[in-house]
């Protein structure tokens, strides 16, 4: 009996990582980081620069401006998406204070026609270390459409390419 629970488990697993996996035809499998991810703590003012979509069918960037707006330390952030021949996609902002450790905004699309995109960047530490070194740290854009007919999650490694 035991090992048929185990064996349920297992193919219960399978299962669901192959169906997140074909769910999330661009980008990560919708799990990914889970569960070697760990929320750390965000020095927002390095974080400004150009990055690369890892895992995209085509090729996109974000750009993250970073602009301190006052002296208790809360930053206006501008968030840009572009394809390949650097025409913009989506732009959207937000405010974020010193110790926010996720940045959670709404990214407007140029194309009208188009829903808005409900996007969250977080850094995670994905090593079997203790601690929140930089070195150690990715940053992981999650996307989700705003419109109810859609709820397709996808994830990308953001990887800088300039600053």
């Amino acid at each position: 009996m035991k090992n048929l629970v185990n064996f349920l488990f297992v193919a219960l697993m399978s299962a669901f990582f192959i169906s997140t996996s074909v769910a999330a035809a661009d980008g990560l499998p919708v799990p990914w980081p889970f569960p070697w991810a760990k929320d750390c703590p965000v020095e927002w003012q390095s974080m400004a620069g150009r990055y690369l979509l890892s895992d995209t069918k085509d090729l996109q960037y974000i750009d993250l401006k970073i602009t301190v707006i006052s002296k208790e330390g809360f930053k206006l952030v501008r968030i840009a998406r572009y394809n390949q021949n650097a025409d913009l996609l989506f732009e959207g902002f937000t405010l974020v204070s010193g110790n926010q450790r996720t940045l959670r905004l709404t990214l407007m699309p140029t194309d009208r026609t188009l829903p808005s995109i409900w996007a969250v960047i977080k850094l995670h530490y994905q090593s079997d270390e203790i601690g929140c070194a930089a070195d150690h740290l990715v940053p992981i854009l999650t996307l989700e459409p705003n419109d109810p007919k859609n709820h397709q999650i996808t994830r990308y490694k953001l990887v800088r390419v300039s600053k």
